[in-house]
């Protein structure tokens, strides 16, 4: 899965790429809509059946570990959110 964006770069400095702000891409690796997918199942299930039905479902490979940590980086908003 992958995402086709005009970009500008230079050696020894990281790319640009004007309309990412615009269209709320993170700058992660991970969509929005995936790392939702990954918090969701993770909620339900083993990390090992999170990645298989994340691969099944999405077709997106993310492995056990990345997942672990998208879970653990969505939960740090929890309070916050709900204050």
């Amino acid at each position: 899965m992958g995402l086709n964006r005009e970009g500008y770069g230079q050696e020894g400095c990281d790319s640009l790429h004007p309309l990412d702000e615009e269209l709320n891409i993170p700058p992660e690796l991970y969509s929005l809509e995936l790392r939702r997918r990954v918090a969701e199942e993770a909620a339900k299930n083993s990390f090992d059946d999170v990645v298989e039905t994340i691969s099944k479902t999405t077709g997106a490979k993310v492995h056990k570990r990345q997942a672990e940590e998208l879970v653990q980086r969505s939960a740090q908003d929890f309070d916050t959110f709900y204050e």
